[in-house]
Parts: C-alpha cells; sequence; structure tokens
C-alpha cells in the first residue's frame, strides 16, 4: 500500500526535497516551499496515509507513516533526501531520520517537537463530525457550521481543502476521520526510535518554532538532543505555527541558507 502513497513531483534537480504537511492536511499545503525550491531541487509533496488522495491505514500512527514514506522512497529508488516537514508531518520526518537515517540527508523541521502532546484537536473533530451530521452541500455551509466550533476562524478554510461533495452531494471528508480519531493517541505520542539503527541520527536538523506558537517549548530541546546531536532551534519572531505561511520569507532564507551549508 505504501508504494501507492499519492506524491507530487516538481522540478528537475539532482537532488531530492521531500515535503510533509500536517494533520488533516495535504502535500498542497506545503505548496509554497515546493514553487520555492523546485528550480534546485526535485520536489516530492507527499499526502501522507490517510490524507489527501493517499491510502488509509487500519492503525494511523507516526511509525506507521514513516514507514510508508520510507517504502515509497525505496520503491521509487530515491536513496537520499532532504526532508522539510510541518507539524505532524515533522514528527514523521523525525521518525524517518531515526528508523530510517541513510535515507536522509538534512532535515529541516517546523514547528513541532518529538515531545508528546495533549489531546488539542476535540473542537476540530467536533466541527468535522458536525458538518457530516448536518449534510450540508457547500462549502460556504460547512464554513458557516464549523467557525463557531472552532478556536482559529482561519482554521475552517484549511479544513475546508480537504473537503469533496459525494456521491449524495453532501461535503465529505477527503482525510480518514474515523482512524484519525481512534490513532490520535498515537500520533500524539513522543518520537522514538522504531528500528535497530542505533537511535540517533547523525545528520543535521534545523528546527524554525513560532514566537506565537507553544508547540516548541524551552523544554523540548533535550528531548531533540536525545535523538538529534546537530540540532539548531531557531525562533521565528511575530509567527505562530503557521510560521511557513505567516513569515514564509523569512523561513524560505533560513532553509536556504542551512541547506547550503556543510558539516
Amino acid at each position: 500500500m505504501a508504494e501507492n502513497l499519492n506524491v507530487k513531483v516538481s522540478g528537475e534537480g539532482r537532488s531530492h526535497l521531500v515535503l510533509l504537511h500536517g494533520l488533516f492536511g495535504s502535500a498542497n499545503n506545503l505548496g509554497q516551499l515546493a514553487r520555492t525550491f523546485k528550480g534546485e531541487y526535485r520536489v516530492l509533496s507527499v499526502d501522507l496515509p490517510d490524507h489527501g488522495r493517499s491510502p488509509w491505514l487500519a492503525a494511523p500512527s507516526v511509525e506507521a507513516y514513516a514507514e510508508a514514506v520510507a517504502t515509497w522512497l525505496i520503491k521509487n529508488g530515491i536513496e537520499q533526501s532532504k526532508v522539510i516537514g510541518h507539524s505532524l508531518g515533522g514528527k514523521v520526518a523525525m521518525q524517518l531520520a531515526l528508523d530510517y537515517p541513510s535515507l536522509v540527508e538534512r532535515l529541516v523541521i517546523l514547528d513541532i517537537s518529538p515531545l508528546s502532546y495533549p489531546s488539542r484537536h476535540d473542537n476540530v473533530f467536533n466541527a468535522l463530525r458536525a458538518v457530516l451530521a448536518a449534510g450540508v452541500t457547500s462549502r460556504g455551509e460547512a464554513k458557516s457550521l464549523m467557525e463557531p466550533l472552532l478556536d482559529e476562524p482561519r482554521v475552517a478554510d484549511f479544513l475546508l481543502a480537504s473537503a469533496q461533495l459525494s456521491h449524495y452531494g453532501t461535503i465529505e471528508w477527503r482525510f480518514n476521520l474515523e482512524g484519525l480519531q481512534a490513532g490520535y493517541e498515537n500520533i500524539l505520542a513522543a518520537i522514538a526510535p522504531k528500528r535497530d539503527t542505533g537511535g540517533t541520527f547523525p545528520g543535521s536538523m534545523l528546527v524554525l518554532r513560532g514566537e506565537l506558537s507553544d508547540y516548541v517549548p524551552n523544554a523540548s530541546q533535550d528531548a531533540f538532543l536525545s535523538f538529534f546531536s546537530q540540532v539548531d532551534v531557531v525562533t521565528v519572531m511575530g509567527a505562530g505555527h503557521w510560521l511557513h505561511q505567516e513569515e514564509a520569507e523569512f523561513v524560505h532564507k533560513a532553509v536556504r541558507q542551512f541547506f547550503a551549508t556543510t558539516g
């Protein structure tokens, strides 16, 4: 099943750059990064399992997602890549680097840590289920229904990017809502190596965290260093969790400089 991941390929560079999106998202979420770097790399924008147009898994987890990405890369003869992951995609990227270190050249993590997280998407699950229960037939109706249930109005637009019409003409979700909710604890769990590869990633990693976000607390420094010996944590001023959109120019410059350095 993993070899059937939906992956958008752009650019004609000799080396590969893998982009991994966050929870409830799709490959399109990191489109700005793909467009920025396609002149330098062959960019692989991945729909993670249970998202976008990729297959659904029986038991969603960060470990299973990392294995699926690794399997796809190996099946397609891609021996090593730079990897950028946002939020859930960042956890998947870290897991990939720990379990399959030979596949990852350099790692950029956008606003997520290896730590476990408390539940923070209950309102999102409620909003998603409310749309299904109401049987709405347009994105406008769905947005009006969801916004009062969400902490940030912009989240409704993000979620609706994964909406589609069912055979009955009602809104349904392209991602695996049932599976994601059932496997939510696995998605929130702390990162830990699942394969006997030494337990640490020997390559370099850049962590960009939003100043206004609480996803990467100062206390996460020790967790990073326990698995990643070469870590540089940079705070993106004025940005929240969506730092790659809110401060795109800064993020693109920081990533390009990181990729250009040696060692």
